[in-house]
């Protein structure tokens, strides 16, 4: 069974800081992009994404926060 949540981990899963991923555009980008930001968020990692044609592009970018202090270290 291929469920959105899956497509996610399996797109975003062993990059690090500064690898791109680009997939078929998903079904429902919503929620691709909401399971994106959960599972990002478990991890205390950060992704961004575009829209390329009918592709999407996943970028893994560097997280920090300048109020906490937290910074993301590979």
């Amino acid at each position: 069974m291929n469920t959105m949540y899956n497509l996610v981990t399996d797109t975003i899963q062993n990059m690090t800081v500064g690898d791109k991923s680009t997939i078929d555009m998903p079904d429902n980008l919503p929620y691709f992009r909401k399971y994106l930001s959960e599972i990002s968020k478990r991890q205390g990692q950060r992704y961004t994404t575009k829209i390329v044609g009918d592709s999407l592009e996943i970028m893994r970018v560097k997280y920090h926060n300048i109020y906490s202090k937290e910074v993301e270290w590979d």
